[in-house]
């Protein structure tokens, strides 16, 4: 997969583009007469901005893998791209509704997509539409993904110039390999890198604003909403960020480096490289994190969510060992010393406050 500009599209974009696909699905659409001027307001808003086209494509890719788009559609014209090549965009003729045969190509996830979208009972069309809306997110990180992992699941992975990944539970990577570079994006969750050595082409992750550079070395990178740390064990790596608060810190094994996304606060501190990636047997072990990056990543081994209430709860600095094998221990293990509440209000939703 080609890193870029998918990974920057909104999230109000990916829904409004997933959207449309309601829009045509043989419900609001009642005539040739309505399907024309619908197709014009798409035809406008796919020509208003090119995160609207990458976005109908994605959303296009993701539905039609998940069983959901049309097996014939008719076309839609699209601007021409920087390339220089016009786009076309698939939509659903009039007389086709929106449900389509299995894809070859469908993974597990897909799977998991289809039973999320298709519920045993009919629902009407504003409950399907805010089911579509709150599915947006991980259809986009779905479809930009190269691999991904389910709760609690972790995976090995060999790239094609003997570098090794594995990744934590619910973490989403992709990879873009040329002839002059090594590219591998961390999308979401957690993964551990064993980079192959190559003096002419270095190994560059990405993990959402943040750009680690190596050429051979072992390192851990972990993204939340609010962080992104990097963990070196050996080699070196070099780590950059762009914007107002610019960062560029060349990290030794045993520096563990934290960057807060939201203010650009730089955190660094040592680790024995021993420690590291403790995740990968099952144990979490951190050193003066914040509480909601830990309870962010127990959630990811944990069936169902957390929620965690109370910002001053969620901003403590945190530092222990805990088992990822039974995350509702290691849950009540990690908040206990704060006065913190652990309640389990369903088998599925439990919620973690400071009242």
């Amino acid at each position: 997969m080609t890193l870029g500009e998918d990974d920057k599209i909104p999230a109000d974009v990916m829904e409004a583009a997933s959207a449309w696909f309601l829009r045509f699905d043989g419900h609001e659409v009642r005539d040739a007469e309505e399907h024309d001027r619908l197709k014009a307001e798409l035809d406008t808003w796919l020509a208003a901005d090119e995160a609207h086209r990458r976005a109908w494509e994605l959303a296009q890719r993701a539905w039609y893998l998940a069983g959901e788009a049309p097996a014939e559609t008719e076309a839609v014209n699209t601007p021409p791209t920087e390339e220089g090549r016009g786009e076309t965009n698939a939509l659903p003729p009039l007389e086709t509704p929106l449900r389509a045969r299995q894809s070859a190509a469908s993974q597990p996830s897909a799977a998991w997509m289809r039973r999320a979208a298709r519920p045993k009972f009919a629902i009407p069309a504003a409950a399907a539409v805010l089911l579509l809306f709150m599915l947006a997110p991980t259809l986009s990180l779905w479809m930009r993904s190269d691999f991904q992992t389910a709760t609690a699941e972790t995976r090995n992975l060999t790239l094609n110039d003997g570098s090794q990944i594995v990744m934590g539970a619910e973490s989403a990577v992709a990879r873009d390999f040329a002839s002059n570079r090594r590219e591998v994006a961390l999308l979401h969750g957690e993964a551990w890198f064993e980079v192959a050595h190559e003096e002419t082409r270095p190994f560059i992750v990405t993990a959402g604003e943040i750009t680690i550079t190596v050429t051979g070395t072992a390192f851990d990178v972990a993204m939340t909403d609010r962080t992104v740390a990097i963990a070196l064990a050996r080699g070196s790596v070099e780590v950059e960020r762009p914007g107002e608060k610019p960062l560029k810190k060349i990290l030794e094994p045993g520096q563990r480096l934290a960057v807060d996304r939201k203010d650009g606060t730089v955190l660094i501190t040592d680790v024995d490289p021993a420690l590291m990636g403790g995740w990968r047997s099952g144990r979490l072990i951190v050193h003066g994190a914040r509480l909601a990056d830990v309870v962010d990543t127990v959630d990811r081994y944990h069936p169902g969510t957390i929620t965690l209430v109370g910002r001053s709860v969620a901003e403590r600095r945190v530092t222990g060992v805990f088992d990822l094998e039974t995350p509702q221990k290691a849950l009540r293990s990690l908040v206990s010393p704060y006065g913190v509440s652990v309640r389990k209000l369903t088998p599925w939703h439990t919620i973690v406050s400071d009242e």
